[in-house]
């Protein structure tokens, strides 16, 4: 993570990059992937120190904000719909491999 002036936490993406997650757009800069999109809020709410629950509700309020901007942009609603519920699978995958087992009594995520 890195700070600006307003001492916020910001994302990052780099070459930990996994495969998928973003790609270079036709305007020559990286952008990222529906799926790229879910993993980083996944990685933010942890590196954030989150609890699980707190970390899925902000996962659903990035969806529902990706949901928001494509609507904004004008796709059509049932395109803004798949790509939101692809930051949500991508989201739930990545928040199951960083909270498995982080607590023996809570158990797999």
């Amino acid at each position: 993570m890195t700070n600006d002036s307003t001492n916020k936490p910001k994302w990052t993406i780099g070459s930990g990059c996994p495969e998928g997650a973003m790609y270079i757009g036709s305007d020559g800069e990286p952008k990222i992937t529906p799926y790229g999109l879910g993993y980083l809020a996944a990685e933010f709410a942890k590196e954030q120190n989150q609890s699980l629950v707190d970390a899925i509700l902000y996962a659903s309020k990035v969806s529902a904000n990706h949901f928001a901007g494509c609507l904004e942009r004008g796709l059509p609603e049932e395109k803004a719909k798949k790509r939101a519920d692809e930051v949500l699978a991508s989201a739930k995958m990545r928040l199951e491999e960083l909270y498995r087992g982080a607590s023996k009594a809570g158990g797999r995520a």
